[in-house]
Formats: structure tokens, sequence, C-alpha cells
């Protein structure tokens, strides 16, 4: 014996019963489509970058690996006012600089800054290599006409531009959370 929902008066509605289950597989129906768009958004891949988005990124990673040497030939110059002595073979780093100048050289304002940083430590390594080779030891030690105070000048400089250039990206680059 079928039975069939009834109304509130209590009379038989035979086609009632079907329009439910159609309206209960219609809603199950659009759970599911609901839920599996969810687990497809979860699951792609992020959409690639736009060219300028993948340029401030890279411009931006270059710009932290800078920042790093620089604030490295700082922390170099402090060690010199501790102890004077040029350990043999010294000079400043530039790896960084070789490996991103051409990349910095698409934000003129800023390549100015951070190649007159990496220019003026240049000039104090080409110093520090000649008084080597007219030393009559091997030992030198720096002094004030060796231009150590503006190599700090300029790298303080550059790691501000540097930081400047992070600061105003970070909004423009997506971030991965290191949350699990």
């Amino acid at each position: 014996m079928r039975h069939h929902p009834v109304d509130e008066r209590g009379r038989s509605q035979p086609g009632v019963g079907a329009a439910t289950a159609e309206y209960e597989a219609t809603k199950d129906a659009q759970h599911e489509a609901r839920r599996q768009a969810i687990i497809n958004r979860l699951t792609e891949p992020a959409p690639e970058p736009d060219i300028a988005q993948q340029q401030r990124l890279q411009l931006r990673t270059a710009a932290l690996l800078l920042r790093t040497e620089l604030l490295d030939i700082r922390h170099k110059i402090e060690n010199f006012r501790k102890d004077p002595t040029v350990p043999d073979g010294f000079a400043f780093p530039a790896f960084e600089w070789e490996k991103h100048r051409e990349l910095i050289a698409q934000d003129p304002v800023l390549y100015v800054v951070v190649e007159q940083a990496y220019t003026t430590a240049h000039r104090v390594n080409e110093i520090l290599a000649w008084r080597r080779t007219v030393s009559t030891s091997r030992l030198i030690g720096i002094n004030d006409a060796d231009g150590l105070a503006g190599v700090d000048a300029a790298a303080s400089a550059a790691v501000a531009a540097l930081d400047d250039l992070v600061n105003q990206q970070m909004g423009d680059v997506p971030r991965k959370s290191h949350h699990a």
C-alpha cells in the first residue's frame, strides 16, 4: 500500500510526493555542485600571475637579496671599527649586484641609489688592493682616507630605498601562508 502526502484537511495528494522527491533531488544536486565547486577551487593550481606581477615579484626578490648583501657590507664596516686590520683577500661583496643590476636598472631611481653604494664599495676594494700591493707587509689596516664612511652612508641609503620598494610591493605580491 502506497502512502501519499496529505494536505491540511487530511485529503490525499498523490502527485505531491513525486514533486517533493524531485525537489529534494534538485536540492541535493545543487548542494553537491556547490561542494564540488569548492573542492575544485581548493585543488586547482593558482592562476599564473600576469607579466607585470611577475616583474614586480622578480624586482622584489632582487631587492631582498641586494638588501642582505648591503647589510653584510655595513656589518663588515662595523667590524672594522672594532678591529681595523684588513684580512688577506678581503673585498666587499658584489655577487648579488652582479646578478641583479640589470633587473634593478628597470627602476632608474632605485638603480642610482643602489649603484652608488656598490660603486663606492668597489672603490674601497680597489684602494685596499692597491695598498696591499705597495705594503711592505701583508698586514694593512683601515684608515679614514679609505672611504669607509662613504660606503656606510651609501649602503644605508640603498638599504632604505630597497626597503621602500619591498614595502610598496607587499600588497602587489601574493604571499603564501606558512601556517598549516
